[in-house]
């Protein structure tokens, strides 16, 4: 399911003209506060908004990879293809580690090997 294409125009539409609408706004800024504070805010807030309308963009389309940030996060299946699998067979071989509550001492475990017989 897609937003539809005029929302997503009114959305866009809303961005620019927010800026126009807002520009009194930040320009008192800058004439009561000294100009850092009313050009921070005025980047802040149109990051967060630009931000908010890429997520949108992104939340539309997950497996969109082209242009996104996070595509090496999606899963290889070349990858996994070549992974080799552990038998049965060397399962059995390999030395399997045991942990055992120690007699010795209440609180500590001991770990050891199947091969090296009991401590």
């Amino acid at each position: 399911y897609r937003t539809p294409v005029t929302l997503r125009a009114f959305c866009r539409m809303c961005c620019f003209l927010l800026s126009v609408c807002m520009a009194p706004y930040f320009a008192h800024l800058v004439k009561t506060n000294g100009p850092f504070l009313g050009y921070a805010t005025t980047v802040i807030f149109f990051w967060l908004l630009a931000c908010m309308s890429n997520i949108q963009s992104m939340l539309e389309n997950p497996f969109l990879t082209y242009g996104r940030i996070t595509a090496e996060d999606d899963i290889c299946l070349d990858q996994l293809r070549s992974i080799n699998t552990i038998s049965r067979k060397e399962r059995k071989t390999r030395k399997r580690r045991l942990a055992r509550w120690s007699e010795s001492s209440d609180s500590l475990w001991t770990v050891y090997s199947e091969n090296e017989g009991d401590a």
